[in-house]
């Protein structure tokens, strides 16, 4: 339910022209904005690692469009996730996936999975002899607002493939087994 009250016009100040933050029954932000960045930098042993990341949605009710580039990972398949936290250590480490409904995880396309879980980025060798990354999707699940808003959150890559919640073990189910973060960075919301 959400709960506000503004006075337009009366005794009080108006707040007709200025920025209003509103806020659901359970004290989530639903502060909105059409787009958001996420700039990427790789972690102790993997300096060479950036890239950028771009997320744009038009209403709180409209999917958002994901794209974004990253340089220098290993090659191969690297998941990556929106993790939980907006302050990520040394290491990239920012508390789990963002999963605010208490799912298994899975894949960006699943019925069932995390808000954050975005399965694979795929990096190949170029021309040049250094690798790049590049993503497109277009995600109903995630938002810029409200309880799935992946605003002031970390989007963090992976070491390992992503194995989608389908491997042979309980881990599979949490984070796809796609090992330690190697490179990250906060998601924040562009003005």
């Amino acid at each position: 339910m959400l709960v506000f009250l503004l006075f337009l016009f009366g005794f009080l100040k108006s707040v007709v022209g200025s920025p209003v933050a509103c806020y659901d029954s359970s004290d989530v932000s639903l502060d909105c904005t059409k787009e958001a960045r996420a700039t990427i930098r790789g972690i102790p042993g993997y300096e060479d690692i950036h890239g950028e990341f771009v997320f744009r949605q038009q209403s709180p009710c409209s999917p958002v469009i994901m794209t974004g580039s990253i340089f220098n990972l290993p090659p191969g398949s690297h998941g990556f996730h929106v993790h939980e936290y907006g302050r990520p250590n040394a290491t990239c480490y920012s508390g789990v996936h963002f999963n605010p409904f208490g799912q298994v995880h899975g894949g960006l396309l699943d019925k069932e999975r995390h808000v954050g879980d975005f399965g694979n980025i795929n990096a190949f060798r170029t021309k040049s002899g250094r690798t790049v990354a590049q993503f497109a999707a277009v995600d109903p699940v995630i938002s810029l607002c409200g309880q799935r808003s992946i605003v002031g959150r970390t989007l963090v890559v992976h070491e390992k493939r992503d194995d989608l919640g389908r491997g042979p073990n309980l881990e599979s189910l949490k984070t796809g087994n796609s090992g330690k973060p190697i490179g990250c960075g906060v998601i924040r919301r562009i003005f």
